[in-house]
Order: structure tokens, then C-alpha cells, then sequence
């Protein structure tokens, strides 16, 4: 199903929505996914990033996540060069392989949870060094010890 330019796959048992790639590779611009849609009578929780969803969509320019949204699929931002900043919700699990890599673009995570479980190859050919990943101050000892995010450049209290 297709909702405001996005294409969702819906599990009609567990009433949870992931978003999927077009076909086309059109997505573009600013995307905003909704926590949940409604079709067909029934409300349906975004819960995940498929795997490939916006994969090589170069004209992609932000993304706004859901509260509801738990995990990003592999390759699922693969080679989306004009993504400069990405807010994960406060529900983020994981991350998994190559769900970001070779994003040129990003400079700046902001993760408002206490662990995100992430593949180690999730941000695969950026340049982390000059990525700054903003968490709860409590949590950032821990995220400089765990991988992938101990390559971050910056490690900062989220403010």
C-alpha cells in the first residue's frame, strides 16, 4: 500500500506497518513516516525500516522517524548522500548491517535511548570521524566502548 509517496508492506495478523522501497528508487525530498496509518478500517504501527526501503535514493534530503519505529533493515539508507542528520526515536532497537552505509552527507546522530543494539558494519564507508552522535549523558561512557558507535568522532550529551 502507498500512503503520502511512501509504500508500506502490512501484516494484517500483528497489525504492523514497515516501510519497503519503491520499485522505482523515487523516493525524494523531506519523507516524514506517521507512527501509524489506517487502512482499510484498521490503525497499523510502523514499527520498521525494510530492508533496502531507500537504498541508493540520492535525492533524499531528510527522513523523520516515528516514535513507534524499533529497527532499521539492512541497506535501508545504503548510499543516501544528502541525509546530514538522523534522530532516532526514544523506541530504537537496532540497526542492522549496512543500514547506513556510505551516507557521505551525515554529520550528526541524535539517539535519545539508552542502548541501540547495531550491526558493525551498519555506517560501512562513512567517514565516522566527523559524524557526532548525540546520546543521554548517562549512556555516553557506554557508547564509546561499544561497537559500531566507539567510532564516532564525537560522543556528546544529547541538550
Amino acid at each position: 500500500m502507498k500512503l503520502d509517496g511512501v509504500w508500506y508492506s502490512l501484516d494484517t495478523i500483528n497489525q504492523q506497518a514497515t516501510v519497503i522501497n519503491s520499485q522505482d528508487r523515487d523516493y525524494e525530498g523531506d519523507i516524514v513516516i506517521p507512527s501509524s496509518l489506517l487502512y482499510e478500517g484498521v490503525i497499523y504501527n510502523v514499527l520498521k525500516i525494510g530492508d533496502f526501503a531507500f537504498s541508493n535514493c540520492v535525492n533524499l534530503g531528510s527522513i523523520s522517524f516515528p516514535s513507534s519505529l524499533q529497527c532499521i533493515g539492512a541497506y535501508a539508507f545504503s548510499a543516501c548522500s544528502k541525509i546530514n542528520s538522523l534522530t532516532f526515536p526514544k523506541e530504537m532497537k537496532s540497526v542492522m548491517q549496512f543500514a547506513l552505509e556510505e551516507c557521505s552527507g551525515l554529520l550528526d546522530i541524535y539517539c535519545p535511548t539508552e542502548n541501540v543494539s547495531s550491526a558493525s558494519n551498519a555506517f560501512e564507508g562513512n567517514d565516522l570521524s566527523v559524524v557526532t552522535l548525540h546520546v543521554l549523558e548517562d549512556t555516553i561512557e557506554k557508547y564509546k566502548k561499544t561497537e559500531p558507535w566507539c567510532r564516532f568522532g564525537n560522543i556528546v550529551p544529547l541538550l
